[in-house]
């Protein structure tokens, strides 16, 4: 009961800040893995708007992307969520020059944004977390960047929010197995021939045991530090 009053305290006020919290629904990009998954689940408990799911199949990694929109249309059908599936072949959607990241991405949001203009709901619900944010701010400055990329990822842009943003990654993962909720692992999360695994797999935690063990802590804190200014 104590946690769950600590997971309300904190998606209250993410939801109050980022100006949601009170709002009739939302679309929640759900894509399987367990911090959509997690995210979710928070909604549905303590959220009192109106909830529909929407999930991209990428028709990818040897069929394993239609085990993703399987287990997403199931999972919401026991949650009592409305899922709104979309099955794209990303590789040959590509435009010139665009890369299947970006791609997948391109066709991941135009899904978020036609599902809430057909629902008519205000808001499309993302799960980047906390740690999220850190391997943003890292990616960032390695490019070359000001204190606006040291912010990490902005807590909404435009009808774009994120619930979730003051979660760490294992706490979503401790919610999941505290109620005994499933996900789906997703490996091209961990394949480090991409940038942004190589950061999270790699370079925090060699950071953490070498520089400073509370390293996205302190990260965490420049990012709020300056949104505060």
């Amino acid at each position: 009961m104590k946690k769950l009053n600590v997971y309300y305290k904190k998606l209250k006020a993410a939801g109050e800040r980022q100006g949601w919290w009170d709002s009739e629904g939302l679309v929640a990009a759900l894509s399987g893995g367990g911090d959509s998954v997690a995210m979710l689940w928070l909604l549905q408990r303590f959220y009192k708007g109106r909830i529909v799911a929407a999930h991209l199949d990428h028709c990818t990694r040897e069929g394993m992307s239609h085990r993703d929109a399987a287990f997403s249309l199931e999972l919401c059908k026991k949650w009592g969520i409305k899922c709104v599936v979309k099955t794209v072949e990303v590789y040959e959607e590509r435009l010139k020059g665009e890369s299947f990241e970006m791609a997948g991405r391109r066709e991941r949001y135009t899904h978020f944004y036609e599902t809430a203009e057909t629902e008519g709901l205000p808001f499309i619900a993302v799960g980047h977390s906390a740690d999220d944010v850190v391997e943003t701010q890292l990616m960032n400055l390695f490019r070359g960047t000001g204190l606006e990329g040291l912010r990490g990822i902005p807590e909404r842009r435009g009808n774009i929010i994120r619930p979730i943003i003051d979660f760490r990654r294992e706490e979503l993962r401790e919610i999941l197995r505290d109620n005994a909720i499933e996900w789906c692992e997703d490996a091209s999360n961990t394949d480090t021939v991409y940038k942004r695994n190589r950061v999270r797999e790699e370079l925090i935690p060699w950071i953490k045991q070498n520089m400073n063990p509370n390293f996205e802590s302190v990260m965490i804190g420049l990012a709020k530090q300056i949104d505060a200014e």
